[in-house]
């Protein structure tokens, strides 16, 4: 499903940004997950299941995926409403880091193309942004990545900034 910002097209379906993930690891178009192979989808730990667990070798990452469809004056922002449950996944990233000592991975995917650096919304919700905070000071992996959207398709862009 789309909508229409302006010029902009806007995938307003928050599972098609897990899809244009998927295929990205499948293509490698994301050159930091190049030759990680996605070993499962919906993968369960503790009390949550998150986007994707990937392998490379015996290296194991886990991913979760954030939607993003909000941007304002070119920079995109996450959350556009309070995520109780989205910073429930970030602490549960970093646990995972710590108790299992594998990498994990919090990868942000605009779902538009007019974005060119992603920030956390502080002010939308402060509790989010501190869990982030935490998250980046563990050494949690976070990226941003556009999506070419168009009447046809959705498929990955580049990586932009993650900014404070």
């Amino acid at each position: 499903m789309l909508a229409r910002t302006g010029k902009e097209l806007v995938s307003i379906n928050s599972h098609r940004a897990n899809q244009v993930a998927e295929l990205a690891i499948e293509k490698e178009s994301f050159p930091l997950l190049e030759n990680w192979k996605l070993e499962q989808s919906e993968f369960s730990w503790h009390n949550s299941r998150f986007d994707f667990l990937l392998s490379r070798g015996v290296k194991k990452l886990m991913m979760e995926v954030k939607s993003v469809t909000l941007v304002r004056e070119g920079v995109a922002c996450f959350p556009d409403a309070v995520t109780e449950r989205g910073k429930r996944h970030v602490e549960e990233l970093i646990d995972w880091q710590r108790k299992e000592g594998r990498r994990s991975l919090i990868l942000f995917m605009l779902s538009r193309g007019d974005g060119e650096k992603l920030r956390v919304c502080r002010e939308i919700d402060p509790d989010f942004a501190r869990a982030v905070e935490r998250a980046l000071n563990e050494g949690v992996m976070v990226r941003a990545f556009k999506s070419n959207v168009s009447l046809s398709s959705i498929e990955p862009g580049r990586e932009i900034p993650v900014i404070e």
